[in-house]
């Protein structure tokens, strides 16, 4: 993801699914009128933008199928022209909203109808977000058991390769559940797999690396206000010794070991040559004491910490070591 990009959230559903209750509960403000009713409370595609732990996000708070005083047609072509052709202009997922309740009729046919309109290549970018959360927990019920007890719902979620997450909008502490959210769908949209995708994220950060030196030499500092970077690498390489040298003081911890030393994400600043610089550390590759499924959430997290996203992914690696 580029510096100063958006990254687009397009909520679509039901009406009454609590489309608009979720965009809420994103932005952390009441940014969309949400209120229960039979019928949709929006009757247009309202947009709003914030910085979601320090993160910009545009969300997209669309028209609910069903039990609406539109055409469903007039639905899906202002969803068609007003959201899917503006908002992939940069990264977007899509959040298909629907309630932790009895799955209806009505529901499954407002999902079929969604799929559709998305297609097959978005829906690959598509995440089923459950809302009613808190009925589920005043019932002590969990979502899997939720999910458990619904196999229609089951066979959905399979169907979306697990994508999914379930939202409590009535929370007073709401943050916590959107940064885990977004975290998830970093980790899918940047196709983070530590076990089968490491050697990939190695290879596309050195690219990376080197494309941005190449343009660093054609630009100007001035136009550099600040940079972002992400230090990859196995462990005991000296990732966290090497992001010290950068800020030029001991600001992450570094030991020379073979396991990991760094167990979850940091980030820590200073200024180079009157240019801001951040320096995010994350665990090493492979020897880690980390299960793989965490060591790809840390992964993941460092990208959203670093938002509004990394300049560069310097890989570190020993000087008597090759890149393979």
């Amino acid at each position: 993801m580029e510096p100063n990009t958006r990254f687009n959230v397009v909520l679509l559903g039901k009406t009454m699914a609590g489309i608009s209750a979720s965009g809420n509960t994103i932005l952390g403000r009441e940014a969309f009128v949400s209120k229960k009713s039979s019928r949709s409370v929006t009757r247009d595609v309202a947009v709003e933008s914030g910085s979601v732990g320090g993160m910009e996000v545009t969300v997209y708070d669309t028209p609910g199928l069903f039990n609406t005083e539109m055409n469903e047609d007039e639905i899906q072509q202002m969803i068609n022209e007003e959201v899917l052709q503006r908002c992939e202009s940069g990264p977007c997922v899509f959040l298909l909203v629907i309630k932790a309740d009895r799955f209806t009729e009505e529901e499954r046919e407002a999902v079929e109808k969604i799929e559709k309109l998305l297609g097959d290549e978005r829906l690959k970018k598509t995440w089923i977000l459950f809302t009613r959360g808190d009925e589920l927990e005043d019932g002590n019920m969990t979502i899997n058991e939720f999910l458990d007890d619904t196999e229609e719902l089951k066979n959905l979620i399979q169907k979306y390769d697990q994508r999914y997450y379930v939202f409590n909008n009535k929370a007073k502490e709401q943050a916590g559940q959107v940064q885990m959210l977004l975290i998830k769908i970093m980790k899918s949209y940047f196709n983070i797999n530590v076990e089968e995708e490491v050697s990939e994220i190695q290879n596309s950060a050195v690219r990376k690396g080197l494309k941005d030196c190449e343009q660093d030499k054609s630009e100007q500092v001035s136009s550099l206000s600040s940079r972002r970077l992400v230090l990859l690498g196995k462990s005991g390489v000296g990732k966290s010794a090497t992001g010290n040298t950068i800020l030029g003081q001991r600001e992450l911890i570094s030991l020379q070991r073979m396991s990991s030393v760094t167990s979850e994400c940091s980030k820590e600043h200073t200024t180079v040559s009157g240019r801001s610089v951040t320096v995010v550390d994350t665990p090493g590759f492979f020897d880690t004491q980390m299960k793989p499924e965490e060591l790809a959430e840390e992964i993941a997290r460092s990208v959203y910490i670093s938002s509004p996203g990394p300049h560069a992914f310097p890989h570190c690696v020993e000087s008597n070591r090759q890149i393979h």
